[in-house]
């Protein structure tokens, strides 16, 4: 940026996972044929089974194209960017993150021209006909976002936070749990009780500080969890750990979001 490179933009596939058509992609996959029926298969052909749901139904969509969390589906996501036919351009660097790419030129003309170069190259991309979302070309000074940063260039540094929307979310995530988390306590002379919360301090400290891992090139993540340590302080008193300690109680696969917590007061009256 101390170069000249002032005007930044980028662009998002929509739904990139979910775009793939196994009749365009299973040809262009470098397997052989019965890999393919038997991996390509249970990648993408989930999306034909008959008679499970109604055709445009929500769960119809949901199956379409290759699922996030798959072995194998970041490798064919990378398969598919590397045969992008991209031809750099003066005065323009890109950036690629996966289905995420990123633009910064010299000039807003250069930027713009890009942008429609990229858009036209992944629009060529075999395998579906994939959308894009772009962000309009901005001039560094005022700031842009990409992969929940925000990046601002101002008073002659780089400066980078996390956006709005994923400051707010990892609030609102913590309060959902602190509601579970009071009923519990305030419960705690049954033994369950006690336990619960522990397992959910222990996934506010997990999800506090993966949240802060992941905005390491930030200031204000590191902040926020030692927020999160100081509102923490009395329910992990209450529950006799540290913050260290209730880590080891952290359970990911505990739906707290979907707890009764009705059954708090009769399992206090059961014990």
């Amino acid at each position: 940026m101390k170069s000249g490179y002032c005007y930044a933009a980028s662009l998002e596939i929509n739904n990139f996972f979910g775009s793939f058509d196994e009749k365009k992609l299973s040809p262009k996959l470098p397997l052989p044929k019965g890999a393919i029926e038997h991996v390509a298969t249970l990648i993408t052909g989930h999306v034909s089974h008959e008679g499970h749901y109604t055709f445009g139904s929500l769960l119809h969509q949901a199956r379409r194209g290759i699922p996030q969390g798959f072995a194998t589906s970041p490798l064919i996501a990378m398969m598919k960017v590397a045969q992008l036919k991209w031809i750099a351009f003066a005065g323009v660097l890109l950036i690629n993150y996966c289905d995420n790419f990123f633009l910064l030129g010299k000039t807003k003309d250069s930027v713009d021209a890009a942008l429609n170069a990229l858009r036209s190259a992944i629009s060529e991309l075999s395998g579906r006909q994939f959308l894009t979302k772009e962000i309009a070309t901005t001039h560094i000074s005022d700031g842009w976002e990409i992969l929940g940063h925000f990046i601002k260039w101002e008073n002659g540094e780089l400066c980078v936070r996390p956006t709005d929307v994923k400051y707010n979310a990892f609030w609102h995530e913590i309060q959902m749990l602190d509601e579970k988390l009071v009923g519990y306590i305030a419960h705690k002379s049954n033994p369950t009780n006690v336990h619960f919360a522990k397992c959910i301090l222990g996934n506010m400290i997990l999800y506090g500080r993966s949240w802060t891992a992941a905005f390491s090139e930030c200031n204000e993540p590191k902040e926020n969890l030692e927020c999160l340590y100081m509102f923490l302080k009395g329910p992990l008193a209450e529950v006799g750990l540290t913050a260290d300690q209730a880590v080891q109680y952290a359970d990911p696969n505990y739906r707290y979001r979907h707890c009764d917590m009705s059954g708090l007061s009769q399992a206090n009256h059961a014990g």
